[in-house]
Parts: C-alpha cells; structure tokens; sequence
C-alpha cells in the first residue's frame, strides 16, 4: 500500500501532471530499491514517489521540491501502520485534527493513522533565492499481520498492535527517536540496492523488519534512560536549574562554581547522560522551549527570545536551528492540543 499525497492548495486538479519521466534536476535523487520512480509536478510543490511493495511490508521514500508553501494531505485506501523517518527538512503535522506534532530532520516516530481521518503536513519556502526547498522522508509500512507476528518480540509492537484496532489516530512512540547508527547504515544500504530477485526481496523484507524492531528497541531505552535512577542526582539537578533559568548566560565555567562540580566531570557528564556536549544540550532546550512557547501563542516573539536567552539573534538562531522563522511557527496549529515530539 503505497501512500499519496494531496495538495490541498490546488484546487483544479487538471493542474496536475504525474509522470515517469523525472526531470534532470531531479535524477539525483532517484534510488536503486525503487521500481519505477514517478514524479508529480505542479506549482506549489513537485513531489517524487518511490517505493518497493511486497507482502506486509512497503518501503517509501518521498521527496518533496517544495516551490511554494503549502499543505499536504496523506491518503491511503486503508488505516496503516508506519514508521517515518524525517531525513531532510521540519514539518509540522496534524494528526486527525486534534493531535499536533513536529517531525523534526533526523528524527523518527510510529504512526498509527485511520484513513476516515484527514491529516495534514505543512510544508514552508522561505528562501526565495533557490527555486525549491528540498524534503525527504522515508516510510516502512506494516500490516496488522506483521505487527502481530513481531509484537510477540517486542511488547511496544504488541502495543502497537493492540492499538490498530481502535478507532483513533496514534503516535505510537511518546519520545521521536534520532536517526543514526543501525538505523541510518540499513535505510543507505536500502537505498542503494536493487531489487530484482526473491532473494533480494527478502533481503529487503528482513532489513525493515529490523528498521521496526530497531525503532522499537530504541523507545524502549530511551524511556528507561530517561526515568533512570542512575543517572547523577546532581546532574538532575543541573538540567533542572538550566531549564528553569534560559534567560541567564550558562556556561561550564558559571555552573561549575555553581554546583561545586568539576568542569571536566561537567563536560563529561552532559555527553554520559544527554549523548550531546553542553553547548549544543543548551541551545536545544532553549530552542525546544521558545517553540512551545510560540505554539501556545501567548506571548511577543521578543518576550520570548528574552525568556530563553536570545534578546538580539533570536530569529536567525531559530531559522539556523529548526529551518524556518519563528513567526511561522504558530501559524500552523491552533494553541490547544499541541504535542511536540522531542
């Protein structure tokens, strides 16, 4: 079951011109697992589908040329299980009009979505120097056969499974994992092989079966890592400060005399318990806050880059970071319901 997408901005479809002939500026994106690639142009956004199908199991990448901002619409025939992977671009999603949520490049979360529901994805061009902005997503797709067959080892498949058979909409993942590693090494070696014989199909079929037990896996310790008790209470404490005091200048130096704790067992520390150095741990939870606090829509954009210690480069540090102003933040959800997904 291969998803599409709609454009909900266009409103005659004769506008719409769908073809296997991909456009030269575009044949660098093509990939060998795919069996005939086809591209969907039109004025908002040129969409390129690619995808292999086999018994329980699709495997999709869609690139998305987007020339103007605009809104899109997944539709499949049916519900569908999926795992996506964000692997160039942000994009805010609406999930059967109540759930929000942001998939975020190099992130990836499960989704359980009935097709009576309407989603939507909202994609942005702000740079208008370049013709396109460039998105790119990759989609494993699993029947409800599949997700029984494998919850039996992993309990958050099993889950997972339970919950296909209800009537609402899920993300089934409360934390979106990170791209990299296992992961990111099996998605490049799909990419780059073709599929021609049944051996190579069950190749295929075995490297997304690990794609789903991987993510599955991941949640699981990244929840456990998360409510550890093992972790350094004294750290806790640290984390605890910096996310209640944005607006000061932290550094290693200031919280080291702070804490009486040893810059070095600091520097250590952040790597050991949050798998990234202090620098960027602070401009992540500055950035993660000043966009909850936009998508509540309660406050100044300025209010707001003084709360998380940015009064004079806060919207080209927002840009840098998530891709987009953060006046384009809010404009895509109402204020209520708001689910980030960090």
């Amino acid at each position: 079951m291969v998803m599409q997408f709609k454009i909900l901005d266009i409103k005659d479809p004769r506008t719409i011109i769908a073809k296997n002939t991909i456009p030269n500026d575009y044949k660098k994106y093509i990939y060998d697992f795919a069996i005939r690639p086809i591209i969907v142009i039109t004025n908002y956004v040129d969409i390129l589908y690619q995808s292999y199908s086999m018994e329980g199991i699709t495997v999709s990448n869609n690139i998305f040329f987007v020339k103007k901002p605009c809104t899109i619409q997944p539709t499949v025939p049916e519900a569908f299980s999926a795992i996506n992977i964000m692997l160039k671009g942000n994009v805010p999603v609406n999930i059967d009009g109540k759930k929000r949520a942001i998939m975020y490049e190099g992130r990836y979360n499960a989704y359980q979505i009935n097709s009576e529901k309407q989603q939507k994805a909202y994609f942005e061009k702000e740079d208008d120097s370049k013709p396109y902005l460039v998105y790119e997503a990759m989609h494993f797709d699993y029947s409800l056969e599949v997700l029984k067959k494998m919850g039996s080892e992993e309990s958050l498949i099993k889950e997972w499974y339970e919950s296909a058979h209800g009537d609402n909409s899920e993300i089934i993942m409360q934390t979106s994992g990170y791209y990299e590693k296992e992961m990111k090494s099996i998605v490049e070696e799909i990419k780059k092989t073709k599929i021609v014989t049944y051996l190579d199909e069950d190749w295929l079929r075995h490297k997304a079966e690990n794609i789903l037990l991987i993510a599955m896996r991941d949640n699981e310790q990244m929840t456990e890592s998360k409510f550890s008790y093992q972790v350094d209470p004294k750290f806790r404490e640290i984390t605890k400060y910096i996310r209640s005091s944005l607006f000061q200048a932290h550094s290693l130096a200031s919280l080291s005399e702070y804490f009486d704790v040893g810059i070095s067992k600091l520097r250590k520390d952040f790597i050991k318990y949050e798998n990234i150095p202090f620098k960027q741990f602070l401009i992540r939870v500055r950035m993660e806050k000043a966009q909850e606090l936009l998508l509540q829509n309660n406050h100044s954009i300025q209010e707001i880059a003084e709360q998380v210690g940015y009064p004079a480069n806060f919207a080209r540090i927002y840009k840098y970071y998530w891709g987009y102003p953060p006046s384009k933040t809010a404009k895509c959800f109402a204020k209520e319901d708001v689910k980030v997904l960090y």
